[in-house]
């Protein structure tokens, strides 16, 4: 370094005599060295200073050049030597001449020969004067800072002028300004030292690249006025034990300002640490202010710089590096007012020791701006004003660098909270934690709210990423806050004051937001207000749920707004009970170790594009139990890989539900469970869209005490049900609800491969569905394709029994099902459409109506009374609900049951039946093509509830019967085949009650219809009504198993009224195993054109006996057979043509008996009318 040479004039004069022998001449300049620096040397004009009296930065020397925004100070170049340098480097009895500039040579003694001799540095001089060399109220200049301070006290405001490069003070001296004692007298008057200054009297010119380079400690103590340093650096001092522990020490009660001034590599000669500045005006009582513009504080052996302040604090484009405590530390709690602290311009803070980079404690408003604070021990920041009387904030501005320290940043305030782009990654603990709540146990203390706004990176960090703790509103921007050691983001406002009031600011996110991979939860949420992300939130691999977020009012707040009511504006005013959830945008929760997402509310939760897969518990549970506030999923969501221990969409809730194009895929729980029955008003569930259930335990459950609607459900491969509704909520054996709630299943229907039933539907009120298809369910536990269950009573006090009916519109398909392929049991009708169910282990479709709860009814029948007939009316309760099947049905192949089966206690009407090679694999008598009952509660009963197929039937190749019915009422048919069945073809039977006029009970079969080929009789017919047949076809049936019988029997005798029996069209029984017809009458029979050939082909009976057929036996009380023949009946056995017995008339016109076994017909009467000639065209 380059040590400056001070010489006064007096010793100058006496050095030049003894050399002037030498003769040796050396021009001397006005200027410092030769040549000048290349750069324009800056002017400084000195300011008056005066004790400031408002919160203003301390006055200090003013360059008047605007310097660059960052002014970076480094070691200054290397100088030529100066004048006093080269004089000491002479020979002895070397002279000395000095000339002016044109160089003329000056005398020795004169005043222009002094003035051209640099006699410069330091000097004093009051504020506002040019340096002058002990004139104009300056002191003479020294050989060093030390000598100045203690050759020299002033009098009045001033400046310091320190020429630039090293100064001269002997290494490890203490410099010491002490206002109470070497100093007193200048204690009350503002002082300034001016480094950088070109050492030329009569100028201010200050280079701010060449500061004044100090070794030394530097303490200006004991002062009660403005104290400012501008370019000046201290490197490497020692500590000052006998004062402060500092490189630079300032204590003042008056205003503090450092400008472009440099502290660094401080020492520690015995002290615990080396501060490189502390400044401390604490004890002002007028709130003197402290400024720092471009300092350097670095690799210090304490704190980088220290600031005590009972006033405002403003720092700007600070460097506090590498120190071995703290970076920078500013307290200005001291004031008697809040006082702000600002940081403005570039601010670092990096690699301090075990402290803070930045550590802020203030009553007043905190704002700083573009901080980097990265590699420090504690804090990179940590900012405290939670005692400011008037609830200051914090504001950081800019762009904001946390990284690897103990805390990246740390706040705790009172006021508003508002950052700006924080990145905090790889701290020890939390990457940034922001308190504003600032509760001592009793609650929280401050009221004010949080902001996180611009893009926020928090990564990496030992604790949560980011923590906030306030009693307002939480606004955050496109966070992202991955592997952290806690939670991600943990924002927290659900807390309650020292009033015991809780909070009623929400939480807001903006932008897209990322929480991933974190040991915590990824995003943390709770309360008292609503929590809504406006766009994109992802949270996934998070060891935690992806997302938590608790969102609980507990208190009403009051809510007014202004609203036009009758055209006239009025202040309309309500209380806000609850607090809503809402996640907009897209948002995805993937591979996390708890639930993916984790949402509980007492208000609404509203969610948009849900996708949360392979998550270790459920993929989304979300709760809210407050009664009316319901839940929505919009838009596509995702469900897929969720553990068993939850499921792949989890909902309880009080109020409705809603969902839209859901997926749940492959979830080892169940894909959807929905429960809402704490709903006390039945709200319900509806799902829209096109909804996927597939590989879960059950697809999709719901259970709802109000109605329950779905739309385009698919169901595959779930190990339980594909499908559960249930809003019948059955406890005890009866439905928890005291309504009707329905269940409506919209749109194409889908369910296959689940392991139990592919679509289970339990309901109080009616249930309605829409195209379903059912395949291969039931194939690990059993099960139906689809099963449907209204049949229940409630449990009030009063129980009733359910109104709803079972409708199934569209085309159903039921196929290759473990048990039924549909199952319905109602209490009221049911009603389908188009149903195929074929392939099924049991039944293909069964179909149960039981209403056990009566309706009074009067029914009418004529009857005998004592040899007369008389009309009896009778009241009785009527329990009957219809079955009817529309469109085309079909029922093929299903393995051990009935193709159809319906048991009901009203009307049966069946569209176009097909029911062909049912009951494979049953036992023999079971596995009818189709059963219809319609005597569930009695046969017995009045009420005339009819068995009606229209259309067409086709029961073929059956184990057992093709169409068996039983009913109380009329039974009419038509179109029928039932060929190949191993019991009877067709059996229709409504003769039951004989004490009830059967006038509306008869049997009905038009068209045309065949009977072939099956082992028992072809056709058999019982009714107490009229029989009605046309066009019967009955060959081939019966064979030798036991109780075969005929081509067809019917029989309507014993009731109270004779009623007919008629064929019309054309009939043929040819080749039954007995008879080809048989019938049993206590009417009229009328039979046109009949063939009845080749019957009783069975076992031969010698003798007239039980096994002797033929072509037509029959008793009436009339009978009249037109048209027809029977020929080769009984050939071997013998059997007869015909074996006619009536009460009346027999009449047989154009009949024709020939080739029977048996010549003799048997035919009697009261009367016998043949002819040969046929009356039919």
């Amino acid at each position: 370094m380059i040590t400056r040479s001070r010489i006064s004039l007096t010793a100058a004069t006496v050095l030049m005599v003894l050399m002037f022998s030498a003769m040796w001449t050396v021009p001397a300049f006005a200027d410092d060295t030769t040549p000048p620096p290349t750069e324009t040397p800056t002017e400084v004009v000195p300011p008056v200073e005066e004790e400031a009296v408002e919160a203003q930065p301390a006055e200090a020397v003013v360059v008047e050049t605007a310097p660059a925004d960052d002014v970076v100070v480094e070691e200054p170049a290397p100088q030529e030597e100066t004048v006093a340098e080269l004089l000491a480097q002479l020979p002895e009895g070397t002279d000395l001449i000095v000339t002016d500039a044109n160089g003329e040579a000056l005398p020795l003694a004169s005043t222009e020969a002094a003035e051209a001799i640099p006699f410069v540095d330091p000097v004093w001089c009051p504020t506002g004067v040019t340096p002058q060399n002990g004139t104009g109220g300056c002191s003479t200049s020294y050989a060093s800072l030390a000598l100045l301070i203690t050759g020299f006290v002033p009098t009045g405001n001033g400046v310091i002028w320190i020429q630039s490069g090293a100064d001269a003070t002997p290494s490890g001296t203490a410099l010491t300004i002490d206002g109470a004692t070497n100093w007193a007298a200048a204690a009350n008057f503002s002082l300034a030292l001016q480094g950088g200054w070109s050492g030329t009297m009569g100028t201010t010119t200050v280079n701010v690249e060449t500061p004044s380079i100090f070794d030394q400690t530097l303490s200006i103590i004991n002062w009660n006025a403005a104290v400012s340093l501008a370019d000046i650096v201290i490197d490497g001092a020692a500590s000052n034990t006998a004062t402060e522990n500092s490189a630079l020490l300032i204590e003042t009660t008056g205003n503090i300002q450092l400008t472009r001034v440099t502290l660094k590599n401080s020492q520690n000669s015995g002290a615990a640490a080396t501060n490189g500045a502390t400044l401390d005006n604490s004890t002002s009582t007028t709130a003197s202010t402290v400024y720092v513009n471009n300092g350097y504080f670095q690799n210090n052996d304490g704190d980088g710089l220290h600031i005590y302040s009972a006033g405002m604090v403003t720092m700007a484009n600070i460097y506090a590096n590498g120190n071995d405590l703290g970076g920078a530390i500013i307290d200005n709690s001291f004031a008697a007012t809040d006082q702000a602290v600002t940081l403005s311009g570039a601010q670092e803070y990096n690699n301090n020791g075990n402290t803070s980079g930045l550590d802020i404690t203030s009553n007043g408003l905190v704002t700083i701006t573009s901080v980097i604070a990265n590699g420090n021990g504690g804090n990179g920041v940590g900012i405290n004003n939670s005692t400011s009387a008037t609830n200051q904030g914090v504001t950081i501005l800019g762009t904001n660098n946390f990284n690897t320290n103990g805390n990246g940043l740390y706040v705790l305030s009172q006021g508003i909270i508002t950052t700006y782009n924080i990145i905090a990654s790889d701290n020890d603990n939390f990457g940034a934690q922001l308190d504003n709540c600032d509760s001592v146990g009793a609650g929280c203390r401050g009221a004010s709210g949080v902001n996180v706004y611009g893009s926020n990176l928090f990564y990496g960090n030992g604790a949560d990423g980011l923590n906030v703790e306030t009693f307002g509103a939480i606004n955050a921007y496109s966070l992202t806050a991955s592997y952290n050691g806690g939670h991600g983001a943990r924002l927290e406002n659900q807390l309650f004051n020292e009033s015991n009031v809780d909070a009623a600011g929400g939480i807001m996110l903006y932008g897209y937001n990322v929480f991933n991979g974190n040991d915590f939860d990824g995003l943390n949420a709770s309360s008292h207000g609503d929590i809504i992300a406006y766009s994109n939130l992802t949270a996934s691999e998070n060891t935690g749920s992806g997302a938590s977020l608790n969102a609980t009012k507990l208190q009403p707040t009051l809510y007014c707004y202004v609203a036009k009511v009758k055209g006239k504006k009025k202040t309309v005013c309500s209380y806000i009970t609850a607090a809503n959830i809402s996640l907009y945008g897209v948002n995805k929760f993937d591979w996390n170790n708890g639930d993916g997402l984790y949402a509980s509310s007492n208000g609404t939760i509203t969610l948009y594009n849900v996708s949360a897969n392979f998550n270790g518990a459920s993929g989304a549970n979300l709760t809210n139990t407050t009664q009316g506030y319901g839940i929505g999923l919009y838009g596509t969501n995702s469900f897929a890989g969720n553990c068993s221990c939850g499921a792949g969409l989890l909902i309880n809730s009080a109020g409705t539900v809603t969902l839209y194009n859901i997926t749940a895929e492959d979830n080892a729980g169940n894909g959807v469970d929905i429960d809402n029955t704490a709903s006390t008003t039945g709200l319900g569930v509806t799902l829209y869209g096109n909804n996927t259930f597939n590989g879960n335990a059950t697809g999709l459950n719901v259970l709802s005490h109000g109605i329950i609607t779905t739309n385009g459900i698919s169901a595959y491969g779930n190990t339980e049900d594909g499908v559960h509704l249930d809003n019948c909520h059955v406890v005890s054996g009866k439905c928890s609800v005291s309504g009707a709630p329905y269940v409506y299943m919209l749109g194409n229907n889908y369910f296959s491969l689940n392991g139990e039933d592919g679509l289970d539907i339990t309901s109080f009120g009616q249930i309605i569905t829409y195209n379903l298809t059912a395949s291969n369910n039931g194939l690990l536990s059993g099960g139906h394709g689809a099963r449907l269950n209204n049949q229940w009573f409630n449990n009030a006090v009063v129980s009733a029994e359910s109104v709803g009916t079972i409708t199934l519109y569209g085309t159903n398909v039921f196929r290759m099902n473990a048990d039924d392929g549909l199952n319905a049991s109602s209490s009221n009708d049911i009603i389908t459409y188009n149903l195929t169910a074929n392939y099924n282990g049991d039944n293909g479709v069964s179909l149960s109506v039981n209403k056990t709860t009566p309706t009074l009814k009067a029914y009418s029948y004529v009857t005998k009374v004592k040899g007369k007939k008389k009309t009896v009316t009778v009241y009785y309760n009527q329990t009957a609900g219809n079955v009817t099947l529309y469109g085309d049905n079909n029922f093929v192949r299903n393995d051990v049951g009935d193709g159809l089966n319906i048991s009901a206690d009203g009307a049966i009407t069946v569209y176009n039946l097909t029911a062909n090679g049912n009951g494979q694999s049953a036992a023999l008598g079971v596995g009818n093509g189709a059963t219809l009952n319609n005597c569930l509660a009695s046969c017995n009963n009045p009420d005339v509830n009819p068995v009606t197929i229209y259309g067409f039937v086709n029961v073929n190749d059956n184990n057992w019967r093709g169409l068996d019915i039983d009913s109380p009422g009329a039974i009419t048919l038509s179109n029928i085949i039932a060929n190949g069945n191993l019991g009877v073809g067709v059996r229709a039977n409504n003769q039951y009650n004989s004490a009830l006029d059967s006038a509306t009970r008869g049997v009905t079969i038009t068209g045309t219809n065949i009977f072939n080929e099956n082992d028992s009789t072809g056709l058999v017919v019982l009714s107490y009504g009229a029989i009605s047949l046309n066009s019967i076809n009955a060959y081939n049936n019966g064979d030798d198993t036991p109780g075969s019988t005929s081509g067809a029997v019917l029989n309507n005798a014993g009731g109270i009224a004779p009623k007919n029996i008629t064929l019309t069209g054309i009939n043929s029984f040819v080749g039954n195993y007995f008879w080809g017809l048989q019938f049993t009458s206590d009417g009229a029979v009328n039979i046109s054109r009949i063939s009845a050939d080749g019957n009783d082909y069975g076992p031969t009976d010698p003798t007239p006996g039980p096994f002797i057929g033929g072509g037509v036996l029959g008793t009436a009380n009339t009978i009249t057979i037109t048209c027809g023949h029977m020929f080769g009946n009984g050939v071997t056995d013998p059997g007869r043509g015909y074996n006619l017995a009536a009460t009346g008339v027999l009449t047989l016109n154009g009949i024709y008996s020939a080739g029977n076994g048996n010549p003799t017909d048997i035919g009697t009467g009261s009367s016998v009318v043949r002819t040969s000639a046929c009356a039919l065209p």
